[in-house]
């Protein structure tokens, strides 16, 4: 029997083809994924000094920093980030999008699973009516914000 030498080509597995076919995922990841993973090649060897890729670090940074505030809340939902993300890739319940909301002062995180980006607005009004009692909401310059009425939430 003759081998075809052309297709052992296609299952020669090396680092460079697992790194850039699963995205250049941590040295870690690449060498424990053949204990948790059945099928991933045993003994992949991983170079000590892997190249960092432009892309790939401009990817995990934020697209822009966010200037540091001088406020701080001294109640709880007297100040709460919105913010609208997009996974990278749909989840397995089809998800592309999540709204979280979290507390300045309690550091308290709600997180709301979106099908669309447009859903966020519901999103937002649902938990406006979460919070409402206890919360006045305005908007200035643009941002959406929250006056506390203490006499509500001590009651």
């Amino acid at each position: 029997m003759q081998l075809n030498k052309s297709a052992l080509v296609i299952y020669k597995v090396n680092y460079n083809l697992m790194d850039k076919c699963l995205g250049h995922p941590s040295k870690d990841i690449l060498t424990n994924s053949s204990n948790r993973i059945k099928g991933f090649p045993k003994n992949l060897e991983v170079p000590s000094n892997s190249p960092v890729y432009p892309g790939c670090m401009q990817g995990k940074m934020p697209v822009s920093a966010h200037p540091s505030s001088e406020i701080q809340a001294t109640a709880s939902f007297e100040h709460i980030h919105f913010n609208l993300k997009s996974f990278p890739m749909v989840s397995y319940h089809k998800y592309k999008y999540f709204v979280s909301f979290i507390d300045d002062y309690t550091l308290y995180m709600w997180v709301v699973l979106l099908y669309e980006k447009l859903a966020a607005i519901t999103a937002l009004k649902q938990f406006m009516m979460l919070v409402e009692p206890s919360m006045a909401w305005t908007s200035r310059n643009g941002y959406l914000m929250l006056e506390v009425n203490t006499s509500l939430m001590h009651s």
